[in-house]
């Protein structure tokens, strides 16, 4: 059985929601650094949207496979972006020192 209009209507109101959001996220992240917190929440809200891309009948076969292709694609910029910084945003060329440890 598929999914209702407003079903649907919702479930891409999410995504919008959700890719807002993200893009909101990364565009505060680009002059300081990413956060662990930010990438934690951006993966986690990526890998949510792929289980609702595969459970759901919103989108085509087709459709569903670039989708896939495209939250793939944003998980990983997101996490290069996070691999070259510190857990508190600094410059992994930085030695990282946990708050109270130096």
């Amino acid at each position: 059985m598929g999914m209702g209009i407003i079903a649907k209507a919702r479930l891409v109101r999410i995504a919008n929601s959700t890719w807002n959001k993200i893009t909101n996220q990364l565009e505060g992240e680009k002059n300081k650094g990413m956060k662990l917190s930010a990438n934690t929440i951006i993966q986690t809200l990526m890998l949510a949207m792929q289980g609702l891309n595969q459970a759901s009948d919103v989108l085509p076969p087709r459709g569903k496979f670039w989708a896939m292709i495209a939250m793939s694609g944003i998980q990983g910029v997101v996490g290069v972006m996070a691999h070259f910084v510190n857990p508190d945003g600094t410059s992994s060329k930085v030695a990282y020192l946990p708050k109270g440890k130096g």
